[in-house]
């Protein structure tokens, strides 16, 4: 064997070796990976919850039934929750579902719903069992939600905040209280 013949056989075996390589995630030593942070301050909300809901909007109120389910998930690192949302009728306006987390030290909620949409937004703890999530819009207004517990109690609103600041409507609200087994 020569060595351009080495040559020819070596170069695809470097080239996947190379591939192999650059596909690898890049993992720090155990020594230096970082410890995630637990939600265990939001443990509150865990549960089945149910009630009632209104939406607002400019083409009138419409009231809902509600259903929230919500569980630690990732060894608490992270907070799962699942909300349904029905018309008088029993059909289905609203099927989301969010998850909240801490990217480096900023507390986030990442929420998807049934119409494709999903946002990213920053939360606020506002007291012990008490917290204000939002995000802004693209026409520079806002939507704000605060959200207050009690040990039976979920009260939320969801505000819709105009562009300049000088006005905000309300777009929800949720009176549920927790399922007992």
């Amino acid at each position: 064997m020569n060595y351009s013949s080495l040559k020819i056989m070596a170069t695809p075996l470097m080239v996947f070796i190379l591939i192999l390589l650059i596909h690898q995630p890049y993992r720090l030593p155990a020594q230096q990976m970082p410890t995630p942070k637990k939600l265990t301050d939001f443990s509150f909300m865990t549960g089945e919850w149910a009630g009632k809901g209104t939406f607002y909007s400019p083409n009138g109120v419409n009231e809902f039934d509600v259903h929230e389910s919500v569980a630690y998930a990732a060894d608490s690192t992270t907070l799962m929750v699942h909300g349904q949302g029905f018309d008088q009728q029993g059909a289905k306006h609203h099927d989301a579902i969010g998850v909240m987390y801490f990217e480096n030290e900023k507390l986030l909620f990442h929420a998807f719903t049934m119409q494709g949409q999903n946002v990213i937004a920053d939360v606020t703890k506002t007291g012990d069992s008490s917290f204000d999530w939002g995000y802004d819009l693209p026409n520079g207004g806002k939507i704000k939600y605060s959200v207050v517990f009690t040990e039976n109690t979920w009260e939320e609103s969801g505000t819709y905040i105009t562009p300049d600041g000088a006005n905000s409507y309300p777009t929800v609200k949720m009176a549920l209280t927790r399922q007992v087994d």
